[in-house]
């Protein structure tokens, strides 16, 4: 009998924006709170619907001219997001 090393499985989730899978490490999470589109901190859970962002600019851009926000989230967003640092984000 052979014995299997367990595997740790990776949760994959897709960009809004290019529609590419990736490790869920690798992405950025958004929900809608207040009508504004916000980042959540990487590893923090949040409950409620939430949409995931590669670290693309273009990605970025992209989601936001054609309000794939609201979209992805169901939800309408007032003021979209103009620019995210995602170097304070950790």
């Amino acid at each position: 009998m052979r014995l299997m090393a367990p595997s740790g499985h990776i949760p994959r989730r897709t960009c809004i924006s290019c529609r590419k899978r990736f490790p869920v490490g690798q992405l950025r999470k958004f929900k809608v709170v207040g009508g504004e589109v916000t980042l959540i901190p990487h590893g923090r859970f949040e409950e409620g619907r939430g949409c995931y962002l590669c670290l693309s600019d273009s990605c970025l851009k992209k989601a936001i001219s054609k309000n794939l926000f609201s979209r992805a989230l169901k939800s309408p967003v007032s003021a979209p997001v103009v620019e995210i640092d995602y170097t304070k984000e950790g």
